[in-house]
């Protein structure tokens, strides 16, 4: 942003800012409430604090959030799931482990090791590892379910998607995803012997 730049406040619009002489428009509404800036963009319900008392320094604080936004999008869009699922069920370094072990709930070595067992065998070996996260859609968990039940009893099938579904309500939990693929895929009926 160039000298003499300053923003018009339309919080039920996008904000314009006048640079130079000509109008940018930019994705982001900013509003001064009891002296303190908030800010939010059209995809969010809320506004959020800048904790800025100052119009520049809201606006200078509001471009760093959404650069941040776009560089966390840019990095989300390359991680495959295999890298993403890697870490998982690692005694040490699973991070749904570890918060189950944080908040003293029940969990056993010997649950975590056949767990990572099941995504050795059947996760990382499926095509499905290699896709991307964000283009990871609910069809595609469908399909992998399909191939399992081919290969694999509906005990073990129910059992891998079960992981998946960890994983992903992980991801979201810790707000490191922003969509479940595997919401609403049911598990496979069967009568047990």
């Amino acid at each position: 942003m160039g000298r003499g730049a300053f923003l018009l406040l339309f919080p039920s619009t996008l904000s314009m800012i006048f640079t130079g002489g000509r109008i940018v428009q930019e994705p982001f509404g900013l509003w001064k409430r009891n002296k303190i800036y908030y800010w939010r963009t059209p995809e969010e319900p809320s506004w959020r604090s800048t904790g800025k008392t100052s119009k520049k320094e809201a606006l200078e604080f509001v471009l760093k959030k959404l650069e941040e936004q776009k560089a966390k999008r840019a990095e989300e869009k390359l991680v495959p799931l295999r890298e993403y699922i890697e870490p998982f069920f690692i005694w040490n370094r699973c991070p749904h482990v570890r918060r189950l072990l944080d908040e003293n709930k029940p969990i056993t070595r010997r649950y975590v090791t056949t767990r990572r067992y099941l995504i050795e065998k059947h996760i990382l070996k499926d095509s499905l590892a290699d896709k991307p996260l964000v283009h990871i859609r609910r069809a595609d968990i469908l399909d992998f379910r399909s191939r399992l039940l081919r290969m694999v009893s509906p005990s073990t099938t129910n059992n891998v998607i079960g992981l998946l579904k960890i994983a992903y309500r992980e991801g979201i939990y810790r707000e490191e995803l922003d969509r479940n693929s595997t919401e609403g895929v049911g598990l496979v009926r069967y009568e047990k012997k």
